[in-house]
């Protein structure tokens, strides 16, 4: 039995400060972004056949998700392709402490 690493996130919409040449998404489109994201986040961890994405809102902010991924990839190789899913949605990923 293959053993999961778990890594938390805080995913996220932020506009602040506005970018020059882009255009603010409405609330429908950040959840939209937020949910794709979640979608498509195992095809980035393509080397792990075990990963596994949960999600939950972070109250009150209704721009932001906790998003744990259970993993067999090291931390490296997931923060990266968390990164890299989120700038595809338009979104910001922090990795937080362990709890």
């Amino acid at each position: 039995m293959t053993r999961l690493s778990y890594f938390s996130y805080r995913v996220f919409y932020d506009n602040d400060p506005p970018r020059v040449g882009h255009t603010p998404l409405t609330d429908a489109q950040v959840d939209a972004a937020l949910h794709k994201f979640c979608e498509d986040l195992p095809g980035h961890l393509a080397g792990d056949p075990s990963v596994t994405v949960k999600t939950e809102p972070m109250l009150p902010d209704r721009n932001a998700r906790l998003v744990v991924v259970g993993t067999t990839l090291d931390v490296v190789n997931t923060d990266a392709a968390v990164q890299t899913c989120a700038k595809s949605h338009d979104l910001n990923a922090t990795r937080l402490p362990h709890i």
